[in-house]
């Protein structure tokens, strides 16, 4: 299962990030929230 909010962020995520989500999910869902909160840090700074 893969989380809407995952889903709308994909194409923040490098390829790695989602080749580990295939291989161990606990680690890789910790990874794509810490890249989508990175990302969501980085546009607010935009603003």
């Amino acid at each position: 299962f893969v989380s809407p909010l995952l889903l709308e962020a994909l194409g923040h995520f490098k390829v790695t990030d989602l080749n580990l989500y295939l291989k161990d999910r606990r680690v890789a869902v910790k990874s794509m929230t810490l890249a989508y909160v990175k990302n969501l840090v980085r546009g607010s700074n935009k603003e």
